[in-house]
């Protein structure tokens, strides 16, 4: 989304106030990331002036020679124009030799034998932008009859004293696609006291008009001016326009556009009720009492209504709808300094008896993760299960059969049986949940954890990377039994998975299990794993070292040949680099996301590209082929 300071400012006056990085870290707390920005560097050397007369040069069908008489220096200049729209008595703007115009520096030239002391300028000369497209902008920029041209240029005048914002929002959150959302989150997340604004009302058409030219919109139509300003204030289209869509809608929005226009507001609909269980909130985000009370004073001054355990949701927020919605929500306002020193744990983890090994609080994760916990049987005969089923050992449980009991249940390995049972339901077009399954039936305790993309509670905006989800949560419900796991790439491929990002899981230097893509005949893809759990010693939890700056994320592809990943992972040292992702592979080609993020500040572009330049180079040194 393209978007001003100048525009956000109609609903947040004091924006101006405010540093680009103190706006970057607002926006990031709403999940929306400054893409880039540009400062418009205003002309210098130009000045208001008006055509007195002109003629067309002979020998061109378009360019005229034109008196142009400029009040400040109570002089007259000849220059010459192609533009369409010259006329006697117009006002515009002059560039005389001198002037720099981005990175143009005006000066004298001949033109068909006539010399030309300057230029008219458009609007899309006066500045250079590389987010703007200038699209519709056409001639010279045109002032209005009533504009003082005997007065210095200011670039206020032309709207040329603002900044220019690319942003990266959140499909989740519609209220974001506006400038009073977006207003309205800077407010909260920047702690200012003042409540926001329900927009300008602008005096002219030629101000409407400046306003929307720094923000992608070119038209001298009144009408549609309007339109698109509430558009981009509200993202509400009054009366389509060409090219525009929305979004997201609501009656709050609706009515906020009403209010502007002076329109009759509608009724307002019933906001969104939901429970809250605080004491479970709190522990599954590691805060105190002190921070949940100033989280409620906080979100009660930006349309949160709490009472008793309830809370009613602005009606703007569509996107909040239960407790999971809230909770990403508080985690978008918590400080991380209000955080206790101690790791999250499972939202509802049931604590074990003193000394006793119990799979019930794994379970109970899982549980709580929306997985569905199976038990499944597969009825063969042990050689056709010893020949299929070469995952992990090569035993064959037999199990009794509560069903037949005439028959016995010969399994190799349970993730077998979970993809029968997604392919079982998906043939029968039965609802597919991620379902799990925890045995003590064979010689190890086996999780086997088959996953649905898209299937998590906090899917939404926090998670969103299918087998890293489940990597997570493999080494979150093993930390309940005090079992350290770690992940590497598979030196060789088990069925029922794919050669694809195949990840090997160890403990103690010890291969316990596997996580990657399943073969299922299944429409879409599905992440599975199996683990041995094992009880381990009481593991010294740490939190980890966070930053109040936000990251910046680079992907990188390369291709090797006849070389260890894990070799060259370990040269790509720099002291801005947090995180290496492994993303996919295929064959001999890998994709890897980087994150780079400071202690002390926000990283410029400048600082992310000499890092991802370190890291291109070395990985060149080391053979690698960057894609």
């Amino acid at each position: 989304m393209i978007i001003t300071r100048n525009l956000l400012s109609d609903f947040f006056p004091d924006i101006k106030n405010f540093s680009i990085e103190a706006l970057t870290k607002a926006f990031f707390k709403s999940g929306i990331e400054l893409e880039s920005y540009e400062e418009i560097i205003a002309p210098t050397g130009i000045y208001y002036a008006q055509i007195k007369s002109f003629e067309k040069i002979e020998g061109s069908s378009k360019l005229n020679y034109c008196k142009v008489f400029i009040p400040l220096l109570n002089e007259e200049r000849d220059i010459v124009c192609g533009a369409s729209n010259v006329r006697e008595g117009i006002k515009v703007i002059a560039s005389l030799p001198g002037a720099k115009l981005g990175d143009i520096e005006i000066k004298e030239r001949e033109v068909f034998g006539k010399v030309s002391y300057g230029m008219l300028c458009s609007y899309k000369e006066l500045f250079k932008s590389n987010l703007l497209t200038f699209k519709g902008i056409e001639g010279i920029l045109e002032l209005p009859e009533d504009f003082n041209i005997n007065k210095l240029f200011e670039a206020s005048d032309l709207n040329l004293d603002d900044i220019i914002f690319e942003l990266s929002l959140p499909s989740n959150r519609g209220d974001l696609h506006s400038a009073w959302g977006l207003a309205s989150e800077l407010i909260k997340h920047l702690n200012y006291e003042k409540p926001i604004n329900n927009g300008k009302k602008y005096s002219s058409n030629w101000e409407l008009q400046l306003a929307l030219f720094t923000n992608n919109f070119f038209s001298t139509n009144y009408e549609e001016c309007l339109n698109y300003y509430i558009f981009l204030a509200f993202n509400i289209l009054i009366k389509p326009i060409t090219g525009q869509t929305i979004k997201s809608k609501s009656i709050f929005f609706n009515n906020l556009a009403n209010e502007f226009l002076g329109n009759e507001i509608s009724e307002i609909v019933n906001p969104v009720t939901i429970d809250i269980d605080w004491g479970k909130v709190c522990t599954f985000l590691c805060i105190n009492e002190t921070t949940k009370q100033e989280l409620i004073t906080k979100l009660s001054k930006y349309g949160f209504i709490f009472e008793n355990n309830k809370c009613t949701v602005p009606l703007w927020r569509n996107d909040i709808n239960n407790c999971k919605d809230f909770i990403e929500e508080i985690m978008r306002n918590v400080d991380l300094n209000d955080i206790d020193e101690k790791p999250p744990i499972a939202q509802y983890s049931i604590t074990p008896a003193s000394k006793l090994f119990s799979l019930e609080k794994v379970k109970d994760f899982w549980k709580n993760k929306n997985f569905l916990e199976c038990s499944t049987f597969n009825l063969q005969l042990p050689e056709q299960a010893s020949q299929t089923y070469e995952l992990f050992n090569n035993e064959v449980s037999t199990l009794k059969n509560p069903i037949s009991l005439d028959k016995s249940a010969l399994r190799k390995h349970a993730l077998f049986e979970l993809i029968n049972v997604l392919e079982r339901n998906n043939n029968l077009k039965n609802a597919l949940y991620p379902i799990f399954e925890i045995t003590t039936d064979l010689n190890t305790l086996n999780i086997v954890v088959p996953l649905i993309p898209k299937s998590f509670p906090l899917n939404t905006s926090l998670i969103n990377n299918d087998l890293y989800d489940l990597q997570s949560f493999l080494k979150r419900s093993s930390s309940l039994i005090n079992q350290e796991i770690t992940f590497a790439l598979a030196t060789k491929v088990f069925p029922p998975f794919l050669s694809t990002n195949l990840l090997q899981i160890i403990s103690n230097k010890e291969i316990v299990g596997y996580l990657g893509y399943l073969k299922a005949k299944l429409p879409f893809k599905v992440v599975g794993a199996f683990l041995s759990l094992r009880e381990g010693e009481n593991i010294l939890k740490k939190s980890p070292e966070y930053s109040e700056f936000p990251p910046s994320y680079k992907d990188i592809s390369f291709e090797l040949s006849n070389i260890e990943i894990g070799k060259i992972l370990n040269h790509l040292t720099n002291p801005l680099l947090r995180e290496i992702q492994f993303l996919e592979r295929y064959q001999n080609t890998f994709l890897f996301r980087f994150k780079f993020q400071s202690f002390e500040k926000t990283l410029t572009k400048e600082e992310i590209n000499a890092s991802m330049q370190f890291i291109t180079d070395t990985l060149i040194s080391l053979g690698a082929k960057i894609r």
